[in-house]
């Protein structure tokens, strides 16, 4: 049975739903109501949502690559609701999210991952493991 839904920019009227969605995936409550909000001021954030509310988002930032040259985007979440996986909302997610970054002339997208099933998903939008990089973390500062 197909899914109807749509995807947005995100509102600061789905700060709450998107808080609820990452701490569902997080497994605990996200403290960073601010930098939330922060980003969708910015119109960083995607949501999905069906005639109920929003069952998915993605958060993706563009920057300014001082190596190559030219803006790049990093999706730093994407997350739909256990419930609606698996029906198209996370394709549409990325999609949209591609589309808005070519047209802000985005010439390459990055997404990091520690689950094979999503990286199983993000080979199938033609994203591809670097072979030479390796992200690399340092926390400055223990949440």
């Amino acid at each position: 049975m197909p899914v109807d839904f749509s995807v947005r920019t995100a509102r600061e009227e789905d700060a709450a739903s998107i808080r609820r969605l990452l701490a569902e995936w997080l497994d605990q409550p996200i403290p960073r109501r601010d930098s939330l909000r922060r980003a969708i001021r910015r119109k960083e954030v995607l949501v999905a949502e069906n005639g109920k509310g929003v069952v998915g988002f993605l958060h993706q930032a563009l920057r300014e690559d001082i190596i190559d040259g030219s803006p790049n985007a990093f999706i730093t979440a994407l997350y739909v609701d256990a419930d609606h996986r698996n029906s198209g909302i996370g394709t549409a997610l990325i999609e949209e999210a591609i589309t808005r970054a070519k047209r802000a002339g985005v010439t390459r997208a990055e997404i990091s991952t520690t689950s094979a099933k999503a990286r199983r998903f993000y080979r199938r939008h033609r994203f591809r493991h670097h072979p030479r990089e390796v992200i690399l973390e340092r926390k400055l500062v223990a949440h």
